[in-house]
């Protein structure tokens, strides 16, 4: 744990390729050639998770509605 994060090894993977991710990308979870693909592969799942939690938000009682 001694060492630096900028020790060589990038700060995180590609989930897409699994290639670095180098430091100026570290707010990105894939490479933009592979976002297309990977969006579309990942982004029914998270369609579902919004429409999970939205759900949730809307089932809370607001009393605006009668």
């Amino acid at each position: 744990m001694s060492e630096p994060k900028s020790a060589g090894r990038p700060m995180r993977v590609c989930k897409h390729c699994g290639k670095p991710l180098w430091p100026w990308y570290c707010n990105q979870r894939v490479h933009r050639k592979c976002w297309p693909t990977w969006r579309r592969k990942y982004f029914r799942e998270y369609q579902r998770r919004q429409r999970r939690e939205l759900k949730q938000s809307w089932e809370e009682p607001d009393g605006n509605e009668a």
